[in-house]
């Protein structure tokens, strides 16, 4: 029993070690793709609708440089602390890499999500009240029989990228096109 009990913690703590985002401390991308293929997998039966989201904090590099690593790090980790309490327990948000966040997000219409996005967006920004952050968007809508969270991301980070550079927020919804 004592041995049972053992290997179950062991298990525990690695499984933490894996889920676990080393600059935010909270989950990342490996959790994203096992809770997030799980969740749209029973949203499909359920009729619920999310959208699979690529946040990306345009000129971190600019930031990073200006104000250090170490700043640019505590940046992530407060970004990371507002997301995480925009979402709710049946959706998910992850840091990914560098400035990128991924979300999976429930909605009811598209204007809707719009909404919760550019709210999302304006939180952020209080961050620094004196630097003005900017975030392009990528969003792909989920669809029934969609099963790997991973292309989906992919979709988003595309339609982000289809975005370009400049210095504005802007959102982009992906389409076969």
């Amino acid at each position: 029993l004592i041995s049972f009990i053992g290997l179950f913690f062991d298990m525990h703590k690695n499984s933490k070690i894996i889920y676990t985002d080393m600059v935010t401390g909270g989950e990342n991308r490996l959790y994203f793709e096992k809770k997030g293929n799980s969740l749209i997998r029973k949203a499909g039966r359920r009729g619920k609708k999310y959208a699979v989201i690529h946040l990306k904090m345009r000129k971190y590099r600019s930031y990073c440089t200006c104000f250090g690593v170490k700043e640019g790090e505590a940046l992530i980790e407060k970004c990371y602390a507002l997301l995480k309490k925009q979402i709710s327990r049946k959706e998910l948000m992850v840091h990914r890499e560098n400035a990128q966040f991924g979300l999976l997000l429930a909605y009811e219409n598209r204007e809707q999500l719009v909404t919760r996005v550019e709210k999302i967006e304006s939180v952020l920004n209080t961050i620094s009240p004196n630097i003005k952050l900017y975030f392009g968007v990528g969003i792909y809508l989920t669809q029934i029989g969609d099963k790997d969270i991973e292309q989906l991301y992919n979709n988003a980070l595309l339609a982000c990228d289809m975005l370009g550079e400049e210095a504005e927020n802007k959102m982009a919804f992906f389409d076969v096109e």
